[in-house]
């Protein structure tokens, strides 16, 4: 994974590494509004095309969320499919 900051946008790009094929996958692109971010990009899933959104929740520092969804149908409705709770280990 490798993240970048456009300085003159604010907007963050989370582009992940696909081992196979030995390169980065098209970027998720999204920024932070105070706690909560949300990135977005285009993929396929069965063979249709979908728009993955990534929804980060830091307003626990010590317990941040991760969630993912899918849409359909160009982000007029989301499906949550992937939640990922963490937590701080001192």
């Amino acid at each position: 994974m490798k993240i970048i900051q456009n300085p003159k946008t604010n907007l963050w790009s989370i582009y992940w590494a696909e081992s196979n094929a030995v390169s980065f996958a098209s970027p998720m692109v999204g920024s932070f509004d105070g706690n909560i971010g949300k990135f977005y990009c285009k993929d396929k899933f069965n063979e249709k095309d979908i728009i993955v959104l990534f929804h980060w929740d830091k307003s626990d520092l010590d317990n941040p969320i991760w969630s993912q969804a899918f849409s359909v149908d160009n982000g007029k409705t989301c499906e949550w499919n992937w939640y990922m709770y963490t937590s701080r280990i001192n």
